[in-house]
């Protein structure tokens, strides 16, 4: 097997699957194979799909994507981009889908201490 490197490394079914089952279970009310046929993708093809390592068809994995609310990009790679089109790695996201998933209370607490800690790495730096 290949070596992975940075530009490949988030490129394969493991992290494809991985994604839809996390987003399922934090975005929607449905149990995977529910959220699935509210979709249209049969339970059986995906579930032989992540089996065998292989990614969906192209339309199959648009209609998750749709379904979800993400980029087809976002489920293949993890990368998201905001709305000026600047590209943000997995590891980001999935913080801010960790944060979002919290109660409000909680999040304000976590971005109050965030916002603290990068204005003092900020005034650090430019010094």
């Amino acid at each position: 097997m290949a070596e992975e490197n940075e530009i490949t490394k988030n490129y394969n079914s493991d992290n494809f699957f991985d994604r839809i089952k996390s987003l399922v279970k934090q975005n929607t009310e449905f149990t995977l194979r529910d959220f699935l046929a509210k979709v249209g993708i049969n339970f059986e093809s995906y579930y032989t799909l992540r089996k065998t390592q292989n990614f969906p068809r192209c339309n199959e994995a648009q209609k998750i994507a749709d379904g979800l609310g993400v980029s087809l990009d976002y489920l293949v790679t993890g990368n998201t981009k905001d709305s000026e089109g600047n590209v943000y790695p997995p590891e980001v996201t999935e913080l801010i889908n960790g944060l979002m998933s919290l109660k409000e209370d909680q999040r304000d607490l976590l971005l109050f201490t965030i916002s603290g800690q990068i204005k003092y790495f900020q005034e650090r730096n430019s010094k």
